[in-house]
């Protein structure tokens, strides 16, 4: 997978400390992002496994949040378990027919990398998805861990 994207780096401390115009985590963001990356993140919010509050639906708030950050057109990869809709308590998510789409709200699926089937990047969006849901099916298959699912590279344009 090639993105030809200007290579960057901006560590948040250093942003803060260089004076970049770069929100405080907890306010509105005052500065966009042409790409951003999620990887594994998205199914532990609000587990409280890592000492964060219980709540259901904060992988959904910091998805929101997430793609308040990212330019109209900027793209996002994302990378969660996709298998059956399931949470196993308290380790995280597995994100299937009825949370993905909640999840990806918002965002146009672009592609969807990962596994044996080819690259999900062409066709309709629901061909798209079709792919992803057989890819899915296919992993849990195979894993001896199927309650991680499997985990492609979603890219998602805002």
């Amino acid at each position: 997978l090639h993105v030809p994207v200007r290579r960057c780096l901006v560590e948040w401390e250093a942003a803060r400390a260089s004076g970049l115009p770069c929100s405080l985590p907890d306010q509105p963001c005052t500065c966009l992002f042409d790409v951003v990356w999620s990887i594994s993140s998205f199914e532990h919010d609000g587990l409280g496994r890592y000492g964060d509050p219980v709540n259901p639906n904060a992988d959904m708030t910091a998805m929101a949040k997430l793609r308040s950050y990212v330019k109209p057109g900027g793209v996002a990869f994302l990378a969660v378990p996709v298998g059956a809709d399931a949470v196993f308590w308290n380790e995280g998510r597995v994100y299937g027919p009825i949370r993905l789409p909640q999840l990806v709200s918002g965002w146009h699926l672009r592609s969807v990398h990962g596994g044996a089937v080819p690259p999900a990047r062409c066709g309709t969006a629901s061909e798209r998805w079709a792919s992803l849901w057989q890819q899915a099916l296919i992993r849990a298959g195979e894993s001896k861990h199927w309650y991680h699912g499997y985990q492609p590279v979603l890219v998602l344009e805002n």
